[in-house]
């Protein structure tokens, strides 16, 4: 009898084991990527309290470069939220609102058109992306039934036959998790800028063709949940430059919205409107970048969220998580606005004023020419000539500029431990040579510069900017 206990109890031992060791593994090889980053969406939402959401925005990239939440906190003090993943397709889009509703209660909930221009995924990481980051659930099966093929679908509900597959490139923040607000509350910044060109006989082209069986069933699935739910439906399209064949699908989409009596935005004809430039305002020829994002949502606070009784929670306990996000957009606009400056002694005024910041400043070669006139950018940083004349590596932090290296090959590299996963190392290998500051054995400074500044965000935990003048 107790030879058959003690069988069972180490049957009950390795078994729970077995689940340890299978579920920690799981989570390094879990997939992790929903919108270009290591964290998705659908975790940020995991992690947000219940009933906290009152705003939705439901859809691709267009809507996590679209829309900021940040910008409807600082403003009205809206608690908004970005379901949003890369490829967003109209299954996904469904599914992943009936996710948010087993814990938020939202007033209104967005969703862009966008998904209703396609049918299948071309790009088989998308598919990933919008089939894998769900907890397992009745949901989180019925989602991969509504898409993945039959034969394919045990692999996308078990998931390791897939995510097996990731061990040649799992990197650092598979081991180490990014904090779960790492990236707002579902959205994304960007300062690039690419001319985009809109043609307005594809933008305002009228042809309506019969909707499809799957636009149709989407729409109605949508309406049917905010009947049963009790929020308010909007239907809407971030500005992109489509095709020919995807304006007629809108076009039959939208023909549709309006007969259903749902309220439907359409602002690739309000771009002009709401001030959209199409040669400042997007990444690409698919995405807004950061001004045309803040255009985008302030047209949403004033067409779609005034409608609705929603109110402002700036200061309520509760919503640490928009205050948090609303610092991770302010430090990214401090990043966008470093990196439109050119001029050396204004840069480092703006640098002198940055807090939660540590930054490496280096001079190699002949800036000691005066001619060249780099001695008087650093007068904000209140660098002496005596230190500039010899060159060298510095360090600024909490205001203070410290001297920490010459220009010596034979010198020992110096190590700062910014926090318990990154740390700068520099050193001196010859003239421009991008080893000479690295962060975590990667060199980042560039190359072929007399004057090298790397910045480093302690709140964002990255590179805010590596510049050279």
């Amino acid at each position: 009898m107790k030879e058959k206990i003690l069988k069972i109890f180490k049957i009950i031992v390795f078994t729970i084991l077995l689940l340890v060791c299978v579920v920690g593994v799981y989570n390094v090889l879990a997939w992790k990527d929903t919108s270009g980053e290591y964290l998705s969406t659908m975790k940020q939402l995991y992690a947000t309290p219940n009933n906290k959401i009152d705003a939705v925005f439901v859809g691709s990239s267009h809507v996590y470069c679209g829309v900021y939440p940040a910008k409807l906190w600082q403003d009205q003090g809206i608690s908004g939220f970005n379901m949003a993943v890369s490829g967003m397709d109209k299954q996904s889009a469904y599914y992943d609102v009936v996710e948010l509703l087993k814990t938020q209660k939202p007033k209104v909930i967005c969703v862009d058109l966008y998904p209703s221009t396609f049918e299948e995924h071309d790009d088989q990481g998308n598919v990933y992306r919008n089939y894998l980051s769900k907890r397992l659930s009745k949901n989180a099966v019925d989602h991969v039934n509504s898409y993945i093929p039959r034969e394919e679908r045990s692999d996308y509900i078990f998931r390791f036959p897939i995510v097996h597959t990731r061990y040649k490139e799992l990197q650092k923040y598979d081991f180490i998790p990014y904090e779960f607000n790492r990236y707002g509350r579902g959205d994304t910044y960007s300062d690039r800028i690419q001319e985009t060109y809109f043609d307005e006989s594809v933008v305002y082209n009228e042809e309506t063709p019969e909707i499809t069986e799957s636009n149709r069933e989407w729409v109605d699935k949508f309406a049917e949940l905010s009947a049963q739910k009790g929020f308010a439906l909007e239907f809407m399209l971030v500005p992109y430059r489509y095709t020919v064949n995807e304006r007629l699908s809108l076009n039959s989409t939208i023909a549709y919205i309006n007969e259903k009596g749902i309220p439907v935005t359409d602002y690739s004809r309000k771009m002009a409107d709401i001030g959209f430039d199409g040669m400042q305002d997007f990444i690409d020829d698919g995405h807004l970048n950061n001004t045309g994002a803040e255009k985008y949502t302030e047209a949403l606070m004033n067409d779609v969220l005034s409608k609705y009784d929603i109110p402002n929670h700036s200061g309520e306990k509760g919503y640490e998580l928009w205050e948090e996000d609303h610092h991770w957009y302010d430090r990214k606009r401090i990043q966008a606005g470093l990196n439109a400056t050119q001029d050396g002694y204004l840069y480092m005024t703006k640098l002198a004023d940055l807090d939660e910041a540590v930054s490496i400043i280096s001079l190699e070669y002949n800036y000691a020419d005066e001619s060249l006139g780099y001695f008087g950018m650093f007068e904000p940083l209140g660098m002496s000539y005596e230190e500039f004349s010899t060159g060298g590596k510095w360090i600024y932090a909490d205001g203070v500029l410290t001297k920490i290296s010459e220009n010596d090959p034979a010198g020992q590299p110096f190590i700062y431990e910014i926090n318990n996963r990154d740390s700068f190392r520099v050193m001196y290998r010859g003239d421009f040579n991008q080893e000479n500051i690295s962060l975590n054995k990667e060199a980042v400074m560039p190359a072929g510069y007399n004057v090298t500044v790397v910045t480093y965000d302690l709140f964002l935990e990255e590179i805010l900017e590596n510049r050279g003048f």
